[in-house]
């Protein structure tokens, strides 16, 4: 993972809504098979151009089949409250070399946040009201 910008720290506030107070939805998930594989990412302050290695969860790195699928799911954490501007890298090891490439269509912003900078709302009637985190159960989106 690259970032492509200095690291900020994070002071917006968030304002959530309970899921559970809203009409109900369907969700789908879908796709063909394949073998999923779990990187983590410890992210920290740091400067334009520093490179984040993923951590495979597990033994072995993924060896495919020109004809298999990979699921490669990215697990990103950071201790503190930081704004990443980041675009994700895989290296691919062939036989004789190894290629690193940037995937452009991925890059995007990751936000971490302080629980405190959070607000959840709950739909009661045509109204949204705000609700204690601390106290009600809540699933806020």
């Amino acid at each position: 993972m690259r970032l492509l910008s200095d690291v900020q720290l994070n002071q917006y506030q968030y304002r959530l809504i309970d899921l559970c107070s809203l009409p109900p939805t369907n969700e789908c998930r879908g796709g063909a098979g394949g073998i999923d594989y779990f990187y983590n990412f410890n992210l920290s302050m740091a400067k334009a151009d520093t490179v984040f290695s993923g951590q495979l969860q597990g033994d072995q790195p993924p060896l495919l089949d020109p004809s298999q699928n990979a699921f490669i799911q990215l697990i990103y954490l950071s201790s503190e409250n930081l704004i990443y501007s980041v675009a994700p890298e895989i290296t691919v090891s062939l036989i004789d070399e190894q290629r690193t490439f940037t995937l452009s269509q991925l890059t995007g912003t990751l936000a971490f946040a302080k629980p405190d900078q959070f607000s959840c709302y709950q739909l009661q009637g045509n109204t949204f009201t705000q609700i204690d985190l601390n106290t009600e159960r809540a699933v806020c989106i």
